[in-house]
This record gives C-alpha cells, structure tokens and sequence, in this order.
C-alpha cells in the first residue's frame, strides 16, 4: 500500500515536472514566432511578414501604403559608425511605429527601407502623415541618434484598392520613392 501512495506522489510530481516543461516549450515556440515575424533592430514586421499583412489587409479594406527610405544611409554609417546607423533606424522604427492608426502597420523591409500601411485611409488622406512624417525625421532623429546633421527621408506613397494586388502597389509605391529620390531626396512622392 505503501508503494502505491509513493508511485501516486512521483505520478503527480512527473506530471507537474511536464506541465513546466511544456510551459517553458510553449514560451520558448512563442519567442521564436515572434523571432521570425519581427525585424530584432527595430521591433517592426520583418519584410515577409509585412507583406503576407498587406496581402491581407489591402484583400480586406485597401488603403495607403508608404514606401520609405533613408537618404544618404551610408554616409551616416560611414561618418558615424555602424552603430550611430543602427540608432538611426531604431529611432525611426519608434517614430513609424507611433504614427500608425487603429490597424496599421510598419516593417522594415531592407537594410534602411521602411513600409508603413494604413488601412481604409485614401491616398489623399495618407499625403499629409507622410509629409509630417518626413518633417518629424528631420527634427527629431538626428539629434535623437547624436548626429550633427539632418537625417531625411524619401517616401513613395500608392493607394491600395480593396482587392488590388499588393506586388503591383509596392511597385507603384517604390517608383514613387525613386522620383522623389530623383527630385532631390528629402520629399514625398505619390504614386
């Protein structure tokens, strides 16, 4: 009789040791998720998981998607350092992550190209957040990143159509960026 009572209590304490183990595996899954979907720099979507999003979302609502990229990024790392660079795309990452409406999203989708989407909201609509946010750029993120001169940005801006296909956006949206780039950088450009 015994025996049993001590197979029942080590039959309890196996179960507790497994409930644990398979908590901490949980955590660990859940971590490795979140490692695969998220940009470990910036803390925004990663380019895969930002476009599987717009798939979707522009599928859903259609809305406003916003090509950016950092103008001049190598001068920076090359006078600063690649650390001072690495300071600059996290602050912008902040900066994107606090312009973003219900339902919107950011990711870094190359080394300094940002993508922010805003669902339901009309390229006309979209045109003033991107103009304020390239001003914000210029006022906060240099000194924020401890740089002794401006940081800009070229944003290329498209509208999404509820249903249109995302590739044929970020291809609108990225030639958008590359006149605003060609008109002299620092600018927003709409598809």
């Amino acid at each position: 009789m015994y025996s049993a009572f001590r197979n029942s209590d080590r039959i309890a304490t196996l179960n507790l040791e497994l409930a644990a183990a398979n908590a901490e595996l949980a955590e660990a899954k859940q971590s490795l998720e979140a490692m695969v979907r998220i940009d470990k720099l910036t803390g925004l979507l990663n380019r895969g998981t930002f476009f599987d999003a717009l798939a979707s979302a522009s599928a859903a609502t259609g809305g406003t998607f916003l090509m950016i990229d950092v103008d001049h990024f190598k001068e920076i790392n090359d006078r600063y350092g690649h650390a001072a660079g690495d300071d600059v795309l996290v602050l912008i990452g902040r900066l994107l992550s606090g312009t973003l409406s219900s339902g919107g999203f950011a990711g870094r989708v190359g080394g300094e190209e940002f993508a922010l989407f805003f669902p339901g909201l009309a390229l006309s609509q979209a045109m003033p957040l991107a103009e304020a946010l390239r001003q914000q750029v210029v006022a906060e993120i240099a000194g924020g990143a401890g740089l002794d001169h401006a940081v800009t940005v070229s944003i290329g801006a498209a509208e999404v159509g509820k249903g249109d296909d995302g590739a044929e956006v970020y291809r609108a949206s990225d030639a958008a960026l590359y006149r605003a780039k060609h008109a002299g950088r620092n600018r927003v450009e709409a598809a």
